[in-house]
């Protein structure tokens, strides 16, 4: 049977073959949704999410006309060029099909690198090159009304500059400085050249102008050099190389010299030093090398930042050596520090040289009840002094001394009905004390052996909820049993261990003076005197899961602990030490208690912290024998990009303040491509308590991509 004719479907296969014979004669490729082709001029109109390919360029729009005859293609509607690291978008265009050029009308031009180009029409004229009428260019193409170059004409050339006419330079679109012609970069390649300079002012240092200068050295490494001015500060040099060899091996390095002009209590000629680099030796050898050195304790790599706050820096150099493999670790680290610690402007203590050499950790896997073994070693020498000479004459402290460690120590885990993990450590340590005059005997020295043995579970249980975002909580109960022994120490007869009014914490150690030792210092005495302890706790911890838009996050709720250390030997109970905090949806509380069985007297520490959008505040407070303080910080971000913060600490007994911070800052955009800071700070001077001064420090700061000029 003969099918009938169908005169549709040889039209439209007759307007195909042509289309196909206009792509070939164009040599252009498109599709859309639908188009129509002019028999006799081949002419071709095609509309709906129209996507043209010509010899390197993709260009999209929503219709376009094509002449083949010329050469010619009309776009409108969302036109987006794409053609190698740059691609324009505009309302209108005309294009060449067998040249790239064409003009571009309410466009705006981007690269990979950074580069923002807008006009009123953007002529492409081949190889890069570009003319621009009443156009505006920027370095910053998340923010471009954050500054800006206008002109009423501009030739550009990428990898090379922007010629600009009638140069106006522009903050959020206000013109602030006119230039008859204004030369732009507009290199999108890493390449040598300066880099913005930039201005800061302060009262210890003066009107500081720095002048940087990038150097591109080769593709896995460069450096920068500075040269910076300070009014009262001095000259100073500095030099930055960075290198990646890969993501596990590369170095960071800094050296700078400051030939000081007026700045009080430091010397004429500093330097300092900065180093941090890992290296991937083997598959299984590591070496990590990370130091500073300086020549004084308030230089550090960053200089102009710590010394505006009278700041001490704490200087390390740590060297290890590890390796590796499935079932073992060798890990060998060497510490030499120069920490220079404030830990009460009052008392304006510090502490001098630190080296730890070596350190050794060795873990072994043995049967499956244990885990792995590991066994540490140190060696470690630190120096103290606090200003004031060696001995305090009201305390009777001690101020200044030497003292060197050698410590061994042995770990032990092994696990229980895979719930309780035990753990046994043996410590054995030796001390050696030098203390100056007028200290009645110089040398101290002594031996001690703590044994200890941990015991602690963990339990918990999963519930399913249904409370907005919050979809299951987890509930842990963590009981903890600790038993220690250590003999009692063989030690010198010396004023360090036997005045009454010895310290209760060991001034060598004074990180060891956190905040919760200050409410109960009974694990601090552990590491004075013999003890036979045992101590218990029990803690609580509720956590939850939060889905939003098919995220998962986890955050803790609700947590509560308790502890408590018991002297066997004398029968004695320690502290009780309670802590407990809540938190959600930005809001955190937290509360610290120490209670003394024997008296009944308390010490508190409360912290209340919001984080929101808008705000982020945070109150302390802290209440102890002869103390009273409250501080805390608050920043409010309510009025973008204006924000505002203030912090302090106020002394309710004497009825003061004991140091203030006030910051106003101006952001440009939130990609923050620059920014304007005022900071004032009021506080102590450390050379005179009783005397409070203000500090003043305006800043101006631009983001840039490492792009030279």
């Amino acid at each position: 049977m003969k099918q009938p004719f169908n005169f549709k479907a040889f039209v439209f296969l007759v307007l195909g073959l042509l289309s196909l014979e206009v792509h070939a004669q164009g040599k252009i490729n498109f599709s859309s949704d639908e188009y129509e082709t002019n028999l006799k001029t081949k002419a071709t109109h095609a509309k709906g999410n129209v996507k043209v390919l010509l010899e390197g360029r993709n260009l999209n729009a929503d219709l376009i006309d094509y002449f083949p005859e010329r050469n010619l293609l009309n776009a409108k509607g969302n036109v987006i060029l794409s053609q190698g690291i740059f691609n324009i978008t505009a309302g209108e265009a005309t294009v060449s099909t067998d040249r790239s050029t064409g003009v571009f009308y309410d466009a705006i031009l981007r690269s990979d690198t950074g580069l923002f180009v807008s006009g009123s029409k953007i002529e492409s004229l081949g190889n890069d090159k570009f003319r621009i009428v009443n156009g505006k260019v920027t370095l910053c193409q998340d923010c471009p009304q954050a500054w800006s170059v206008f002109g009423a004409s501009i030739e550009l050339e990428l990898e090379g500059y922007a010629e600009i006419n009638h140069a106006l330079f522009q903050i959020k679109d206000q013109p602030i400085a006119y230039f008859p012609i204004f030369y732009f970069p507009v290199k999108v390649k890493r390449q040598s050249g300066f880099l913005l300079p930039r201005y800061r002012f302060s009262n210890e240092v003066g009107s500081l102008i720095g002048i940087p200068y990038f150097i591109d050295i080769a593709p896995d490494q460069d450096a920068t050099i500075e040269y910076q001015l300070m009014t009262e500060g001095g000259h100073r040099v500095s030099a930055e190389h960075r290198f990646r060899y890969s993501a596990r091996s590369f170095s960071d390095s800094k050296i700078s010299y400051n030939k000081n002009f007026d700045s009080p209590n430091v010397g004429a000629h500093r330097y300092g030093l900065s180093i941090s680099e890992r290296f991937q030796i083997t598959p299984n050898w590591v070496q990590r090398y990370s130091g500073e050195m300086a020549s004084d304790p308030r230089y550090s790599a960053s200089f102009d930042e710590d010394y505006r706050d009278y700041r001490m820096p704490a200087l390390s150099n740590r060297f290890s050596l590890a390796w590796q493999n499935e079932n073992s670790v060798f890990w060998a680290q060497g510490i030499a520090n120069r920490n220079n610690l404030i830990r009460d402007e009052s008392k304006n203590d510090n502490l001098g040289s630190i080296h730890l050499l070596p350190e050794l950790y060795f873990s072994y896997p043995s049967f499956s009840l244990l885990g792995p073994i590991r066994l540490g070693a140190t060696l470690a020498r630190r120096s103290f002094a606090r200003n004031g000479g060696a001995v305090d004459p009201v305390t009777g402290w001690i101020r200044e001394g030497d003292r060197s460690s050698a410590t061994v120590r042995l770990f032990t885990p092994y696990y229980l009905f895979n719930i309780l993990l035990a753990e046994t450590k043996l410590e054995l340590r030796g001390d050696y004390y030098q203390f100056p005059a007028p200290v009645e005997s110089s040398n101290a020295y002594r031996a001690r052996i703590v044994l200890e043995e941990r015991l602690n579970a963990e339990l918990s249980s999963v519930y399913d909820v249904d409370l907005g975002d919050l979809k299951a909580v987890k509930h842990t109960i963590e009981p903890t049993i600790t038993w220690g022994y250590s003999p009692t120490d063989w030690r010198s007869q010396h004023d360090f261990f036997t005045t009454e009014s010895s310290p209760r914490f060991d001034i060598f150690d004074p990180q060891n003076e956190d905040d919760l030792s200050k409410l109960s210092t009974s694990s601090i005495e552990r590491r004075l005197s013999e003890h036979h302890l045992a101590s218990w706790g029990l803690g609580s911890r509720l956590l939850g899961r939060f889905d939003n838009n098919g995220r998962r996050d986890y955050f803790e709720l609700l947590g509560a602990s308790i502890t408590q250390d018991y002297d066997i030997k004398r029968r004695l109970g320690k502290s009780v030490n309670i802590s407990a905090f809540g938190e959600y949806n930005g809001y955190r509380l937290v509360t610290e208690m120490a209670i003394d069985p024997a008296s009944g007297n308390a010490n508190f520490r409360n912290e209340f912290i919001v984080k929101k959008t808008i705000l982020n505040l945070r109150l302390v407070q802290s209440i102890r024998e002869n103390l009273k303080q409250y501080g805390g910080d608050l920043v409010l971000k309510v009025f973008k990009p204006w924000t505002f913060g203030i912090s302090g600490s106020y002394d309710a007994l004497g009825k003061s303040f004991i140091d203030e911070h006030y910051n106003l800052r101006y952001e440009a955009s939130e990609a923050k491509c620059w920014f304007f800071s005022f900071d004032v700070d009021r506080k102590a001077d450390p050379n005179d308590v009783t005397k409070i001064t203000t500090r003043y420090w305006p800043r101006v700061g631009f983001v840039y991509k490492d792009l030279g000029f």
